[in-house]
C-alpha cells in the first residue's frame, strides 16, 4: 500500500519505476488514485469495506492518508509506504507494518542493480 505522497516523491524526480520493482503488489485506495491522478497501470486500486477507522483518522489526516492506512489496517499482511513522522505514528496505534519512502528507494535500486 501507498499514499500518495509516496507516489508524488517518486514521480516528481522520475523514479516512480522504484515502486514497481521493489513491490510485489502495490495497492492505493479510491482516495489516492483521485488525489494522484492517472495511475501507472501496475497499480492496483482498492475500496475500503469499513469506513469505522478512516472515520477516525480522518479527523486529524488527509483522504489519502486516512484511507491508506484504514486499508493497511484491514488488509491482512501488508506493508504501508508512507513519508511522513505524523503518519507513520497514527498507523502505529493499528498494528500496520510500514517503510519510509527512502527505504524504498534504497531497496529498490539494490534490486535494479543501481
Amino acid at each position: 500500500m501507498a499514499d500518495t505522497s509516496c507516489l508524488i516523491v517518486y514521480q516528481n524526480i522520475n523514479q516512480i519505476d522504484i515502486l514497481q520493482h521493489t513491490f510485489l503488489n502495490l495497492t492505493v485506495t479510491v482516495d489516492v488514485a483521485e488525489e494522484f491522478g492517472e495511475l501507472p497501470d501496475w497499480i492496483s486500486v482498492k475500496t475500503l469495506t469499513k469506513r469505522n477507522h478512516y472515520t477516525r483518522l480522518s479527523r486529524y489526516l488527509g483522504k489519502g492518508e486516512a484511507s491508506s492506512i484504514a486499508l493497511a489496517f484491514e488488509t491482512n499482511g501488508s506493508l504501508l509506504v508512507i513519508d511522513e513522522k505524523k503518519r507513520k505514528e497514527s498507523s502505529l496505534g493499528f498494528g500496520i507494518e510500514y517503510n519510509w519512502v527512502t527505504w524504498s528507494s534504497y531497496k529498490g535500486k539494490r534490486k535494479r542493480g543501481d
